[in-house]
Order: structure tokens, then C-alpha cells, then sequence
């Protein structure tokens, strides 16, 4: 090992936690091809509990290796162990074992490890462990990977993405890229290995190849056209329309998809109705955490969220503008709508319309104008 690769070395003990499995797993991944690259002949090994309990684990890591190779040794889980291992893990950090490099995990949050109940034994092993880190950060390291709330994926991806790729994404890429995969990092990820295979090295993420990639390999559903629909965006519904008639198009299951997205609609107005005073609180109130907590209350009430999901509540009520949508129809246009379904469905199911292209774009395009609709019929 040269005298430059040692000064890259991480700390010989590392603790990972947080939410994030896929940040979490990526950086024990670093950790460990960091201290192979330096170390060719080390060895690694896992702590298995179907093998061993921690105490035989420790007590193998403590005992020296007869070949002198550098082992790397993973704990994963470490906020499930028993209570009483965690004496065991404290003793063993506490020793000097100039053979290992002890990387472990836990999947929690800091912020979700009470003092007392079931992460209690957990937390103040970790309150000790923490504690040794700011003292000795040359020997123990702390990294924290929590999962990123909905609105912050699209600038959390700008920083992860040099991270695992070594390219770049903008801010509005980053944001374009969500809106077509949606809020699951894990899925995110999945899609941008498919960009990183298919990008020329060195090349930012850019939409062009997000549609290259993702989207030319991606079906149109029916929920993205009820939401089109409702923020009376017809060019992007005729988008979807055409979509969805390349693929085997079903119509009760599009007609389904918009009734319910305008039921939920007249659901919140129904609200708005009863709640004046909160929803001028909301449209006027810059404060995200109140508006978080106003469209959480509306989610529920619309049947869209249940409680305890307020995670939620960014990309189901925020990100699609329901409320916006909702103010933006009136009871007796979204009435007039699920009227225009009720016909189209009724029509096809018993043959009196043909299915075409054209007349479901027409059918779209009454949805959007309902407001122009329904005047034109009653200046008539």
C-alpha cells in the first residue's frame, strides 16, 4: 500500500444509518472497494445471525488473523441486536484491531431512536457511539443517509447523481425525470442505470436522453390523462390519447380513472365549501409546512390519504395541484362531466357508439371546454 492511498483510507470503524437504502448501500459499497483498491488480499466477511451470535462474532474479530490479510467486516442491522449484544459491540469498538476495518449499518433514522421502547438499548448504545466519533473521528466515522422528502427528490438527485454516476442532471432534468418515474428512489435509480448504459461516458443526464431512454419505453396511463384533463391541458391529453390507443387500449378503464379523479375533485370542493376560512389560509399562506398540513386535512377528507400519510401528501395533493384544479371547475361542470362519462360508457358498452379514436378525443376535448360546453348549449 503506497503512502497516497493511506491517506484515503476511511476510519477503521464505520456506523451508515438512515432510510435511504439505496445511498445507505451505495456508500458501504464505496467504503468497501476504497479499502479492496488498497488492499488486494483482504478478506471480507458478514455478520450472519442464522451463524453466529454477536458475541462469537466479536470474539472472532478480536482474535488476530494468522495470515495478517486485512479484513473488512460487516454488521448489517445493527439497530435489530439483542440488548445485552450491544455491551458486546461496545467492548469490541473499544478494542484495538489493527487488521480490521468494521463497517456497520442501521436502517433507521437518528430521529426515529427513542430513549425508551424497542430502539431504546439501541439508542444509547448509539449516544456512546456518537460520542466517541466527535472525539475520535481519525478511528470512528458517522454517516447519516435519509431518505429525501417528495419535493426535495429532484435537487437531491442533482447531488447523488455525480455521486454514483459520475455525470451531472440540472435541477429541471432532475425534475422532468420524476414526474415520469414518480417518487420511489429505488425506481428512479433503476431508470438512470438504463441512462448510464446508453449515455456516451462523461455526458450530463439530459431530458433528451431521459426520452431516449425512459419514456420511449414507457406506457401512457390513465391516471396521467385524468390528470391532464384536470388541468385542462389538452395538448398533453391528446399526447396521452395517442399513447394509449398504440398500446391495447381499454376505455372503462380510462373512463374509471378520469371519473374517479374529478369525484375526488368535487370531493374537495365539497370541503372548500365547508372550510372557507382554510382554504383562503391555504392559497394565501407561503408556508409549506402550513399548506402540508391544510392539503393533508383536504387529502383525507377527499378520500385520497389516509391518516398517519403525510408523506404523502406532497405527490398526491401538492405536486398535481388537485386543489388548484378543484377551484377550477365548478359543481355543475363536474357534474356535467361525470354525465359526458356516464354516456360514453354507457354508448360503447352497448354498441351504440363505435370505438374510435376520434370520438375519445372528442370526449376529452368536452371535459376540458365543459365551461364553453355547457354556455354554447345555454345561449341556445
Amino acid at each position: 500500500m503506497t503512502a497516497s492511498s493511506a491517506a484515503k483510507l476511511p476510519p477503521r470503524i464505520s456506523l451508515l444509518m438512515g432510510d435511504d437504502a439505496l445511498s445507505r448501500t451505495k456508500a458501504v459499497e464505496r467504503l468497501v472497494d476504497t479499502l479492496s483498491a488498497a488492499f488486494p488480499d483482504a478478506t471480507e466477511d458478514s455478520f450472519d445471525g442464522s451463524r453466529d451470535t454477536l458475541p462469537e462474532y466479536a470474539a472472532r474479530l478480536m482474535t488476530p488473523s494468522l495470515f495478517q490479510e486485512t479484513r473488512i467486516c460487516l454488521v448489517r442491522r445493527v439497530h435489530t441486536c439483542a440488548a445485552d449484544d450491544y455491551k458486546e459491540l461496545s467492548a469490541l469498538l473499544a478494542c484495538d484491531m489493527p487488521d480490521v476495518y468494521l463497517i456497520m449499518e442501521a436502517a433507521v433514522n437518528p430521529s426515529e431512536v427513542k430513549a425508551r421502547g424497542k430502539t431504546a438499548a439501541f439508542g444509547a448504545w448509539l449516544k456512546a457511539y456518537t460520542k466517541l466519533q466527535k472525539t475520535s473521528p481519525e478511528r470512528y466515522a458517522f454517516e447519516t443517509h435519509t431518505k429525501p422528502r417528495d419535493y426535495e427528490l429532484p435537487k437531491w438527485l442533482t447531488q447523488t447523481v455525480p455521486r454514483l454516476f459520475n455525470r451531472t442532471i440540472s435541477l429541471p432534468d432532475a425534475e422532468y425525470l420524476v414526474d415520469l418515474v414518480g417518487y420511489d428512489p429505488g425506481l428512479l435509480h433503476t431508470e438512470l442505470q438504463k441512462i448510464d448504459i446508453h449515455q456516451p461516458e462523461d455526458e450530463p443526464v439530459s431530458r433528451t436522453a431521459i426520452d431516449h431512454v425512459v419514456k420511449a419505453g414507457r406506457e401512457s396511463s390513465p391516471r396521467e390523462l385524468a390528470q391532464a384533463l384536470g388541468m385542462k391541458n389538452m395538448v398533453k391529453a391528446l399526447e396521452i390519447v395517442d399513447n394509449l390507443f398504440a398500446a391495447a387500449f381499454y376505455p372503462p378503464a380510462s373512463i374509471a380513472a378520469i371519473y374517479r379523479h374529478f369525484w375526488h375533485l368535487f370531493r374537495i370542493r365539497q370541503y372548500a365549501v365547508s372550510n372557507p376560512d382554510t382554504m383562503r389560509t391555504f392559497f394565501s399562506n407561503r408556508s409549506r409546512e402550513v399548506q402540508n398540513r391544510i392539503a393533508c386535512e383536504i387529502g383525507i377528507a377527499a378520500g385520497l390519504m389516509q391518516p398517519g400519510q403525510e408523506r404523502r401528501v406532497y405527490p398526491v395533493i401538492i405536486k398535481p395541484q388537485l386543489i388548484a384544479q378543484a377551484k377550477s371547475f365548478k359543481d355543475k361542470h363536474i357534474k356535467t362531466i361525470f354525465r359526458l362519462l356516464e354516456d360514453y360508457d354507457v354508448g360503447i358498452k352497448k354498441g351504440i357508439r363505435t370505438l374510435t379514436r376520434q370520438r375519445f378525443e372528442l370526449l376529452c376535448f368536452a371535459i376540458v371546454r365543459v365551461k364553453e360546453l355547457e354556455d354554447t348549449v345555454l345561449a341556445a
